[in-house]
């Protein structure tokens, strides 16, 4: 995952945790035995996530049209949505969260809080609601972490 803004107001990113070291390339993280990472699965339908892919620098896209979405629901147009297919196997976690969440921590930050040990899985979506509204999370910060367990 890049350390750009990850998704356009409204919208939801989505993030594999692999157990088992199965989605290439990341950094390890450690949750108990299992080492894990994060890995990004979709992609945002913003303009500047698009403007990002193309090769423009964070700093040539005017704030203002950054955020601007290119699809969504309810809006007269037919959307398309990212559409995947993974091997998922047991402890691995799926991350829904909004660009609240990912504007406010780093990838690191996240990783942080999902490899903690010492917090209960049921308690892990406001954990990390917390950590970002602490950071001044000034806008809807919407987390679902979804465990495989097979």
């Amino acid at each position: 995952m890049r350390k750009d803004p990850l998704g356009p107001k409204g919208d939801l990113g989505g993030f594999a945790v692999d157990a088992a070291n199965q989605i290439p390339p990341g950094p390890p993280l450690q949750r108990g035995e299992a080492f894990s990472r994060l890995c990004r699965i979709t992609n945002d339908h913003a303009v500047g996530d698009q403007l990002l892919a193309l090769g423009i620098s964070k700093e040539q896209i005017p704030e203002k049209k950054f955020h601007t979405l290119t699809q969504s629901i309810g809006c007269g147009e037919t959307t398309t949505p990212d559409c995947n297919t993974l091997k998922l196997g047991s402890q691995d976690m799926l991350l829904l969260c909004s660009d609240g969440l990912t504007d406010m921590l780093s990838d690191s930050e996240i990783e942080a809080v999902l490899a903690n040990t010492g917090i209960r899985f049921e308690s892990l979506p406001g954990e990390l609601i917390d950590a970002a509204n602490e950071k001044s999370g000034h806008d809807n910060i919407s987390v679902i972490l979804i465990r495989c367990d097979k």
